[in-house]
């Protein structure tokens, strides 16, 4: 039953990560939240690889074709974040969370095509109902007529296929290395790539630069990525 614990554990930071998100989107900022968002989320992965290295300091042995499979993942990390929070901007979290209902059937269809797992017929019967869900809450009532909530619906979507590509492919490097090495190589990835938003995108700039003169918003980003970070442990 440890495996359920853990997998119940995870939702559950996940869930106050996604009201720490609305929060901050609602409170602090107008324009640009989505790309400050995403540069401190990158940015704090650099405060996670000192201790991944001190549990496991073989880290650093990790195989040059993992570390390019590694760097696709801290992409789809990277479009994943801009996909969520630009839906969480746009919509209640209570409607856009939902969504993540279909993270596991795009997480089966990725296991299929990239780790030969096979599809059960209960698994097909479980897609069909989740499927049938989340369209049921992409509808809405205006003025006694409802509306598709397209926009909404396209982030998450994108946001779903690339957090299931992204754990599928993840799985692949970690049982080829270990998961430590996975995780530290990916949050180095995910610092690079912050750095790089900060120097090359003048809008983010600004914004960050803004935030990290706000103390409560800078303690709310940072707490905020230890529970993400802890959850994804």
């Amino acid at each position: 039953m440890t495996w359920f614990v853990l997998a119940t554990i995870s939702p559950l930071l996940w869930a106050m990560c996604n009201t720490i998100d609305k929060i901050i989107l609602a409170r602090y900022f107008k324009e640009g939240g989505v790309g400050v968002l995403i540069i401190v989320s990158a940015l704090a992965s650099g405060f996670a690889a000192p201790f991944l290295y001190l549990i496991d300091p073989s880290v650093l042995e990790v195989g040059g074709d993992s570390v390019g499979i590694l760097v696709l993942t801290a992409l789809l990390d990277i479009l994943l974040l801009w996909a969520y929070l630009n839906a969480m901007q746009r919509d209640d979290s209570s409607r856009v969370i939902v969504y993540y209902q279909l993270v596991p059937i795009f997480g089966i269809v990725a296991g299929w095509a990239f780790l030969g797992e096979v599809i059960s017929n209960d698994q097909l019967v479980a897609m069909g109902i989740v499927i049938l869900g989340t369209t049921i809450v992409s509808l809405e009532s205006v003025e006694g007529r409802f509306r598709f909530k397209g926009r909404t619906v396209g982030y998450m979507l994108v946001a779903c296929a690339c957090w299931a590509a992204e754990l599928a492919i993840f799985k692949v490097v970690a049982l080829e290395e270990n998961p430590w090495r996975s995780l530290f190589w990916k949050h180095i990835v995910l610092m690079v790539l912050g750095v790089l938003m900060v120097l090359f995108i003048p809008r983010y700039r600004a914004s960050f630069r803004m935030a990290m003169r706000t103390t409560p918003l800078l303690s709310a980003n940072l707490l905020n990525e230890a529970l993400y970070m802890l959850g994804t442990v």
